[in-house]
């Protein structure tokens, strides 16, 4: 079976490398897979998020925030794919959850609400007692379904606002610690989407997030709006 049109690369290792892998997936007659395009897709991507031998999914950077699916690779395509990646200095994380999560939802081209930052940060990823600490203290847990979770913490005296302490795709998991902490929990997608693409972990939110914070803490017990800068929010919210 010929090789497609456009499949030279300049590399001559890279080319090698590279026909053995696409040489073997057409001699084994896997699927019929535009193997151009993968290339092309897993070179635009900043990283590839690979899933052990079964799946890869490449990610690139929001022009605003967040990210964007490039390329949806099935375990057929993944070594080729990790090979490309390789090849141009493309991050490879292997991160079975997260690879999981957007090959069941998302398609080449959709947008995806993390932080490329943040994509190995064990906090974000990591099951555990240390996690339950974190819980512990947030005030508030903001949940998207079972996408997402973001934790939230607030010190009227030392803080100009909410900073997100907590961050996790295993929502399941989240709820339980909130639950076994006593930590409120509220629905809130676009507020849970927006926490976890536009803040960092340990940063207080942006005042633009501030009425959808006004909502979350005007039900907590310990939410002061005669002194916390939150309030300022009221003409925007009715609190």
């Amino acid at each position: 079976m010929m090789r497609p049109k456009g499949s030279r690369i300049a590399s001559e290792g890279v080319a090698a490398a590279r026909g053995v892998t696409m040489n073997f997936f057409m001699e084994a007659g896997a699927y019929k897979t535009d193997f151009c395009k993968i290339e092309e897709r897993v070179r635009q991507s900043d990283c590839l998020v690979v899933g052990g031998a079964h799946r890869a999914v490449g990610l690139r950077r929001g022009e605003n925030y967040g990210s964007r699916v490039t390329v949806v690779c099935l375990r057929s395509e993944l070594a080729f794919a990790k090979q490309i990646a390789f090849s141009n200095g493309v991050m490879v994380v292997e991160n079975d959850a997260l690879s999981l999560l957007l090959f069941r939802n998302y398609s080449a081209g959709d947008s995806f609400y993390l932080n490329l930052d943040e994509i190995e940060n064990p906090i974000i990823w990591t099951h555990g007692k240390e996690m339950k600490k974190i819980v512990k203290k947030c005030d508030a847990l903001v949940v998207c379904g079972n996408e997402c979770a973001a934790g939230l913490r607030y010190d009227e005296k030392t803080m100009e606002a909410p900073a997100v302490i907590y961050k996790s795709f295993d929502v399941g998991f989240s709820r339980r610690l909130a639950k076994e902490s006593k930590v409120k929990v509220v629905e809130s997608a676009s507020f849970a989407k927006s926490l976890m693409e536009r803040c960092a972990l340990n940063s207080e939110i942006p005042s633009l997030l501030f009425c959808m914070a006004v909502q979350v803490y005007k039900d907590l017990p310990r939410y002061n709006k005669s002194r916390t800068k939150l309030y300022l929010c009221q003409d925007a919210v009715k609190v």
